[in-house]
């Protein structure tokens, strides 16, 4: 998250001497706040760091050994837990994989990693239910029809309720010419199944089956609708932006083809679309779980992490939460050490909707009330935040501000509308044996503000194309260029410019370790008085949101 800046002019007098007090309580406050932000580890243990350097050397055995050997020493560590279940699988030791998935998911306290364990336990679980399954669709596939049957039916004895089994036997007998059988199931999902679409299709069949049994006498024949007749329909609804409609189309079509993940995997983008998180979960969830393609898995696992993430801001509620942006930067062009800490602890007490607490502080190590370079304050108070969709909101802060320079402390009013998302698809995190490392995203971001304490209207909107390339679990080093546009209602000539530029960034093997970077960027002014001005800035940024 980026906040639009609303400092003062970059003046270029020469500063006159420091008030040393204010800049001692400044940087101890930010000392403070650092070092009381929860999850953050800025050291392990030797042996365990060397399990991490393991993993990435693709040393998954004598990985497993130390993370085993440290959780007998240290039982409660909950990430260390989840590492090894990762190891588990990735070894295809299942039952150890299940056992510590288990665990994290009945002891953990980060609510995030145990929504995780538990969507592991449930692919695991799911899995070894489905291998049956598996086997009968492979056989399908190379057209060995007896062995699919023999494998479907010993599935459908064990789960009498999967309608989308039943249908595929009556396909599969009905394309042998068994039409008895096929009979036989095409009835059970006429009388049994909940959905209308496999009703009907089931219905459909059984009167093609009776009508080559016994012709009509009339010349017309019934003709069903194909599979691939319905799949066409589908993506020409969604073409045409009825998105609804295609979702009924691709279901009735997937009743009939359960093993198309290409469709799944568009049924689950659409319910994402749409905003029905859980069937979207679903789909996704059963990609990565049962496709044969290694791509398709790596990315259905992907949009199903993301969509994970982004979506509980966005819906979950009687939640409270920590919202945490810090943003460290030395100015060569100023020579000055910049800080920025905005830190919320929120409630979502309704859909969409929550409140809380803020606490805003900005400081830099070279201004002085005499010749400020930037404005330097600390605010806090309550806010309320609405969300409209899971990347735009609106957020309205009031609380009370004190203005170092101006040695003053005011109320302060804030609206401020928020639009953020990511295009593209990125991971987050490399497991072991994972064959996709590289990411290509564009981060967008735009927001507008009212600032009481100023009296003044400001707008940014930042753009970032960023590669990101994965070095082991949450370590990867980012590629970016960067692109902004800043303006205010006053005109100010240090509210009015446009700044490019592009960077790097690195982020070590720790999940909450700050993201370090160093960029050039150049300030084109739009005041013609204003001279352009190139910087080189470095530091790290921590951008943190966790349900507590």
């Amino acid at each position: 998250m980026y906040e639009p800046k609303t400092g003062k002019p970059e003046k270029q007098k020469k500063p006159m001497k420091n008030s040393k007090f204010q800049m001692k309580t400044g940087f101890t406050i930010i000392a403070v706040l650092f070092f009381m932000i929860p999850g953050f580890v800025f050291s392990q243990n030797g042996d365990l760091q060397l399990g991490y350097d393991y993993i990435n050397e693709g040393k998954y055995s004598d990985a497993l050994r130390i993370f085993e050997q440290h959780l007998i020493s240290d039982p409660s560590d909950m990430t260390v837990r989840m590492q090894l279940a990762y190891l588990y699988k990735s070894q295809g030791r299942t039952f150890e994989a299940m056992r510590e998935f288990e665990m994290v998911s009945l002891n953990s306290t980060d609510n995030e990693q145990v929504i995780h364990a538990k969507d592991e336990l449930f692919l695991l679980q799911k899995s070894k239910e489905l291998n049956e399954l598996d086997q009968a669709y492979s056989f399908l596939d190379k057209k060995m029809y007896s062995e699919a049957i023999a494998k479907f039916e010993s599935y459908y004895s064990k789960n009498p309720n999967d309608m989308k089994v039943a249908m595929q036997l009556g396909y599969i007998y009905k394309m042998l010419k068994d039409y008895n059988n096929a009979i036989k199931y095409f009835e059970i999902i006429e009388t049994s199944s909940p959905l209308t679409t496999e009703t009907n299709a089931a219905r459909d069949e059984i009167t093609s089956i009776r009508n080559i049994l016994n012709p009509p006498v009339q010349t017309t024949t019934y003709t069903p609708v194909t599979t691939t007749d319905k799949l066409s329909l589908a993506y020409a609804e969604l073409q045409a932006g009825n998105k609804q409609s295609a979702i009924t189309l691709f279901e009735d079509y997937l009743s009939l083809n359960p093993g198309d993940m290409n469709t799944r995997m568009q049924l689950a983008y659409l319910y994402a679309e749409t905003e029905n998180i859980s069937k979207a979960r679903e789909y996704f969830s059963f990609v990565a779980q049962n496709s044969f393609d290694d791509k398709q898995r790596t990315d259905a696992r992907t949009a199903f992490n993301n969509l994970s993430v982004t979506t509980s801001r966005f819906s979950s509620v009687g939640k409270s939460a920590i919202d945490i942006y810090f943003y460290n930067i030395y100015d060569s062009y100023q020579e000055n050490f910049i800080s920025n800490f905005l830190g919320r602890y929120s409630y979502n007490f309704a859909p969409r909707q929550s409140a809380g607490v803020y606490a805003d502080l900005y400081v830099d190590s070279k201004s002085t009330p005499e010749a400020p370079l930037n404005d330097r304050y600390i605010e806090t108070g309550i806010f309320y935040r609405y969300s409209f969709a899971p990347q735009l909101s609106f957020e309205l802060r009031a609380g009370y501000v004190n203005l170092f320079d101006k040695k003053e402390t005011k109320f302060n009013l804030r609206p401020i509308l928020t639009f953020s998302n990511r295009f593209g698809k990125y991971v987050d995190y490399l497991k072991p044996g994972a064959s996709t490392n590289t990411s290509l995203y564009i981060d967008a971001y735009a927001a507008g503000l009212y600032d009481l304490k100023y009296e003044n209207v400001f707008g940014q909107v930042t753009l970032r194309e960023v590669a990101r390339f994965l070095t082991g679990g949450y370590s990867n080093f980012e590629v970016y260029l960067k692109q902004s546009i800043f303006k205010d209602s006053q005109k100010l000539d240090y509210n009015n410019y446009a700044e490019v530029g592009g960077g790097l960034s690195f982020k070590p093997n720790l999940k909450e370790f700050p993201s370090i970077f160093v960029e050039a960027t150049n300030k084109i002014y739009f005041d013609d008085n204003r001279a352009e001005t190139f910087q080189i800035k470095a530091g790290f940024l921590i951008n943190l949101y966790s349900f507590l």
